[in-house]
């Protein structure tokens, strides 16, 4: 009877503590602040308070780099966490350290990541930018990580982003341009101005505590085993939530354990406009939306690998008039031109496959600009020089036609 009367005591502790919680979360007034580059933050109330019956939250995304001196008591008075940037650095450094020790697939700097989604408002002080790795840091771990959960971010640097890109770093060596600073200059220009957002309503730890004891006795029944699938494939469809990796040779019902997969997802109470099939080609990803829909499966995106990024390209608004290349003879034309203008010899005439391949490279692999690959031409090299001039020539043609190619 002790230790029942204890457990007693404990949970009703536990259960006044979510109580009390849940009351100071109900009443905080929920103010967002917007914060206007090198100067002090003005607030200005552009939310309410949300109510308990209220599952998602408005939050303004703003992003604010800025290099004059904030000061942390007027930063906390105005409802920001304010962190030092070595802190942070010295958190994420040490998590890179974690390599294949690591016992679970969970983030190793998941408690760095997780105040984006517990405050709304963060600021970073004392930011050094000494090279690549800070702006890869500022990038990773602070700035996108600050996009996606919709937060205000003012991040106090020594240098701005346009001293940054007037600086003689070296290029990232595995992209061999600024990739890092390229990104947090689109994202400082996509952050300049506020722009609200809904955002799932964060929940406390007692209340996350309850929600488990209150479903112990609640839990959804285990799917029986179908007798259609072997144990591997069994396996597969009840695996647990996260990452899970099927290796299957060809044959061996990789789409019905697939179409199972889902089916077990919308059992768990997944929305099915949330669950994504995926397949390599539109033979492929035909055969899987019969499937879904003769087992009776509706409301799941069907993509293959291009549509997918086909649709990416439409939301971020980056796709063209249309999808397609330069024909043959207009390349045939551009290497013509690019030999006249390099004054080249009959032994550095290049071919439209070897244009075509020196094209993608420059897209794909060294992931650069035709006016980067000019600059990066060397004159003691003449067929590097021409490669570079067909590219420009190739990207002005896209350019002109409307045309958005694979590369």
């Amino acid at each position: 009877m002790a230790d029942v009367f204890i457990v007693y005591h404990v949970v009703e502790y536990i259960f006044n503590r979510m109580v009390e919680q849940v009351k100071i979360e109900n009443n905080y007034p929920q103010t967002y602040g917007q914060i206007l580059a090198n100067q002090p933050i003005q607030l200005s109330t552009i939310g309410a308070s949300i109510g308990p019956s209220n599952n998602k939250h408005l939050r303004t995304r703003k992003l604010v780099w800025t290099t004059s001196v904030q000061s942390r008591d007027q930063l906390k008075q105005r409802s920001f966490l304010v962190l030092e940037y070595n802190g942070i650095k010295e958190k994420v450094l040490s998590s890179r350290e974690t390599g294949t020790t690591r016992s679970c697939l969970a983030n190793p700097a998941k408690k760095t990541l997780k105040l984006f989604h517990h405050h709304d408002k963060i600021a970073i002080l004392g930011v050094q930018c000494l090279g690549n790795e800070d702006l890869m840091i500022i990038y990773g771990y602070l700035v996108e990580p600050a996009f996606r959960c919709g937060c205000t971010l003012l991040i106090c640097a020594d240098l701005s982003l346009g001293q940054i890109a007037q600086s003689s770093w070296a290029p990232e060596p595995h992209w061999r341009y600024h990739w890092t600073l390229e990104r947090l200059q689109n994202l400082a220009e996509l952050g300049h101005h506020p722009f609200l957002i809904n955002m799932p309503a964060p929940v406390n730890r007692w209340r996350q505590f309850w929600n488990k004891l209150s479903r112990r006795e609640n839990r959804i029944a285990p799917q029986p085993k179908s007798t259609r699938l072997d144990p591997q494939q069994n396996a597969a469809v009840n695996a647990g939530d996260g990452v899970v990796q099927v290796i299957a040779p060809a044959g061996s019902g990789k789409t019905t354990v697939l179409i199972e997969r889902v089916k077990e997802l919308k059992r768990r109470g997944t929305p099915a406009e949330q669950i994504l099939c995926m397949s390599f080609n539109r033979d492929a990803k035909v055969e899987i939306g019969q499937r879904l829909e003769k087992a009776g499966v509706t409301g799941v995106i069907v993509r293959s690998f291009h549509g997918m990024g086909l649709a990416i390209l439409k939301a971020e608004n980056r796709l063209r008039n249309n999808i397609g290349g330069v024909e043959d003879q207009v390349l045939e034309q551009m290497i013509s031109r690019a030999n006249s203008e390099n004054a080249t010899t009959s032994g550095n005439h290049i071919t439209v496959t070897e244009a075509r391949n020196a094209i993608s490279s420059f897209k794909l692999a060294a992931m650069i600009s035709p006016e980067q690959a000019m600059r990066l031409a060397t004159d003691a090299d003449p067929k590097e020089r021409i490669n570079a001039r067909i590219f420009d020539l190739y990207e002005q043609e896209l350019a002109r036609c409307g045309l958005l190619d694979f590369d």
